[in-house]
């Protein structure tokens, strides 16, 4: 199993807090994850971003760990705000199992966890989201949206208009609301 995770706010803790507690703060999400995840390998890969390789123990479910993780990672940061009360970090976290006859390997597996990252991210708690088809279709739709409204400017497609708000005992135009139509 591929646990892709992020820090959320960490960049605050290190200008708040300094470098060091920043540090300080990577080294216990390391333990953190070490001490609740049967850890095969893992690494910080940038700033605060962590891929950890992890099995799973015999009768243990995918399911039943992600729930574990997020009631011990909610444990966790309550400890940590001592170090710094401060600022207020989460830790998001996408997984997915490795399934080489189902994926094209490391690489998808890696791709699909970061997909689940994302979409737990948006959240802005912790949480550790377990990646499912849904989640990159949902991802495609909205690429699309976005590179046809890139679109529509590019060709100045866009129509905008002012919509009167009327005080309809007077008659008289308070304001405006803006519109824009294709």
């Amino acid at each position: 199993v591929i646990l892709y995770a992020d820090i959320l706010n960490f960049k605050t803790l290190n200008d708040y807090y300094s470098f060091s507690e920043g540090d300080r703060q990577l080294l216990a999400l390391a333990d953190f994850f070490r001490q609740n995840l049967n850890v095969f390998t893992g690494s910080r890969i940038l700033s605060d971003f962590f891929i950890i390789v992890f099995t799973l123990e015999k009768g243990e479910t995918l399911e039943g760990t992600i729930q574990n993780l997020n009631k011990q990672a909610e444990a966790f940061l309550n400890q940590q705000r001592f170090y710094h009360p401060k600022c207020k970090i989460e830790i998001v976290g996408g997984i997915c199992p490795i399934v080489l006859d189902t994926y094209k390997g490391m690489n998808d597996a890696l791709d699909r966890a970061n997909i689940a990252r994302k979409i737990a991210k948006t959240d802005y708690n912790t949480k550790f989201l377990l990646y499912d088809e849904h989640m990159q279709k949902k991802q495609m739709r909205e690429a699309q949206l976005v590179s046809k409204l890139k679109t529509f400017l590019q060709n100045d497609e866009f129509e905008f208009f002012l919509q009167p708000q009327v005080d309809l005992s007077t008659g008289k135009i308070l304001s405006a609301e803006a519109l824009c139509r294709l």
